[in-house]
């Protein structure tokens, strides 16, 4: 199977790109209601990962990857990569005999039970993320082909998700918390989720909110419970409540929600937390496992190791760079913001002051010297800068004026 890319389609892309970020900065900065979505980044985080698959190199080392993670699988199948015939833009796979996801006529008339092959596609799918860190985050029908005997292959590894051990920990105590309804293990898990808080973070507010969604799920049956539709609501509080969520975690669920959305579209009565629960609970007794435990306690004290072997170098450059003050301190305080304004206000109204003190002097000499037209008796320069004077003192006075009410 051989993906060769289209001729020019970067410059095309690029191009593209140009015209996303144009209309992402008009919205961003005009339209209150969609700037809070951050569309400037978005359409940044889509270049990042169109320009990854523009080079199908990248594609080749993530396919090889999965190859040998899924080596010797029994349910999964991974095409090998040919090294000889991949270049930047042309990619080479073995091909794949088998039916895609999304061809339901042919699906219905293999009578192909599409039950299991749901099931080991979203076993696959757990097993890339919670076992080998790396998962594929793009699994639309048309990238999973049904094979012979209900196994599945993958292809299309332009997008692909990366959880780190302690993202992989925290989200399998969140699918516990789904499955298991419990609401304390659910709340514990995205205080500890490594979301950054940002301008506006309100921590009772997310309290509440997340209380909203977790409180449906403790009179539910597990029949009742969406994954895919829990996970929306909690990205959703993310961005209402102004935290940054890891890049990884947005894929993941997006990953479940599609896997998702593909079952349900053939199958309305699939149930994804039924599939989830036995391979949730099989991965929460393993980590009870004492071995487990001791490999963790010793990556822990590794780590600590590195820290204390690290910690003199990073001080001394540290204590160098305040000593030559290199070092920035970002403080913010709505205190100084408001004398800040407070001064600019002062140095306006000083201005004006001036401006019009300068005007009425101009004036006075005008009237002793100037020659020509009159307007009510007065020369016509030094009426005109009589006016101007008169118009800086009512916008003068109606400044204080209302400042003044503001404050009653």
């Amino acid at each position: 199977a051989v993906k060769v890319q289209r001729p020019d389609v970067r410059r095309i892309v690029e191009a593209d790109i140009d015209v996303m970020f144009y209309f992402a900065g008009l919205l961003e900065k005009h339209v209150e209601k969609i700037s809070r979505f951050k569309p400037v980044r978005i359409v940044s985080e889509f270049k990042e990962w169109t320009e990854k698959e523009l080079d199908f190199r990248i594609e080749a080392r993530n396919a090889k990857r999965f190859y040998d993670n899924f080596r010797g699988s029994k349910t999964v199948r991974i095409p090998k990569v040919y090294d000889s015939l991949t270049t930047e833009r042309i990619l080479t796979l073995e091909f794949i005999e088998g039916v895609e996801m999304h061809n339901l006529g042919e699906i219905r008339k293999r009578k192909i039970n599409f039950n299991e092959v749901i099931s080991n596609c979203f076993n696959a799918i757990m097993t890339q993320v919670f076992v080998h860190g790396i998962f594929h985050a793009d699994p639309h029908p048309g990238n999973i082909i049904i094979m012979h005997g209900n196994r599945i292959a993958f292809v299309d590894f332009g997008i692909v998700g990366y959880f780190d051990e302690k993202l992989k920990n925290r989200c399998i105590d969140l699918l516990y918390g789904i499955v298991s309804q419990d609401a304390e293990v659910i709340m514990d898990t995205l205080m500890s989720l490594g979301m950054e808080e940002s301008d506006g973070f309100n921590y009772e507010q997310l309290k509440s909110d997340i209380g909203f969604i977790i409180q449906p799920l403790q009179y539910s049956s597990i029949k009742e419970i969406k994954v895919s539709r829990t996970l929306e609501e909690i990205l959703d509080i993310a961005l209402k409540n102004k935290l940054s969520v890891p890049a990884s975690f947005v894929l993941f669920g997006k990953t479940i929600i599609t896997l998702e959305g593909v079952a349900l579209e053939y199958d309305p009565n699939f149930k994804i937390v039924e599939t989830a629960k036995p391979f949730i609970e099989k991965i929460i007794a393993k980590r009870k496992n004492p071995l487990y435990a001791w490999k963790n306690f010793i990556h822990g004290i590794n780590r600590y190791r590195k820290f204390a072997e690290d910690f003199p170098e990073k001080a001394e450059r540290a204590l160098d760079k305040i000593q030559r003050g290199a070092i920035k301190i970002n403080l913010e305080d709505t205190d100084i913001k408001r004398l800040s304004l407070e001064l600019d206000r002062s140095s306006n109204r000083i201005a004006y002051g001036l401006l019009v003190a300068a005007l009425l002097v101009t004036s006075a000499i005008l009237i002793q010297v100037s020659k020509g037209p009159l307007i009510l008796g007065i020369p016509f320069l030094a009426f005109f800068s009589f006016f101007f004077a008169s118009v800086l003192i009512l916008v003068l006075f109606t400044s204080i004026v209302k400042e003044k009410f503001r404050h009653l």
